[in-house]
């Protein structure tokens, strides 16, 4: 489900990244992938509603961009991910889940099979019912309205794939003008 860019040709950048101390690479690195993920976030944003209709807007309020806060291995890993959509402020655990925007995948990749009644656990299983309890709750789902299926309505996946050599360049410049200022800063 998941895929992501793969920046290649930067060895000498990474080597030159060795050679600094400190919280530097991973300083310089988050900045760069900060920028990186921008890029790609205000393309999932602008597309945002073009292929379904706005009701609240906290579906394009809600994308983020997340970067890790440690490298592991010489990787920084950063994500687009959707986040809280309210405002400012304190806001209760309870509340919290509710300003999350989580229906967008619906919209994004479709449903299968809705039904007016919970799913039972032994066909979430794929197991057979066995047991009074189990029979009646597979008749009851078997029996349930049928809500009929979403069809998916894409728009973060191509966006993705439209801007994603626009963000690795983006990506580039920010890292090398990035390094090229710490350098220079650097005693000679």
């Amino acid at each position: 489900m998941t895929q992501g860019i793969e920046v290649q040709g930067l060895s000498q950048a990474l080597s030159n990244m060795e050679k600094l101390k400190g919280d530097v690479p991973l300083t310089l690195g988050t900045k760069a992938m900060v920028a990186m993920g921008v890029v790609i976030n205000n393309a999932i944003k602008s597309a945002t509603y073009t292929t379904f209709n706005r009701i609240d807007g906290k579906i394009k309020g809600g994308f983020r961009v997340r970067v890790s806060r440690e490298m592991d291995d010489s990787v920084l890993n950063a994500a687009i991910v959707m986040g809280r959509t309210g405002g400012g402020g304190p806001r209760l655990k309870a509340t919290a889940k509710r300003d999350v925007a989580f229906w967008w995948t619906f919209l994004e990749f479709g449903t299968k099979g809705r039904r007016s009644a919970t799913t039972p656990k032994s066909v979430r299983l794929g197991r057979i019912a066995r047991g009074k309890k189990q029979e009646r709750a597979l008749a009851k789902y078997s029996q349930a309205r049928g809500l009929g299926d979403l069809a998916p309505r894409p728009w973060v996946r191509p966006a993705f794939d439209a801007t994603n050599q626009a963000a690795v360049q983006r990506f580039r410049d920010v890292l090398k003008q990035a390094i090229d200022q710490e350098t220079t800063s650097l005693p000679k």
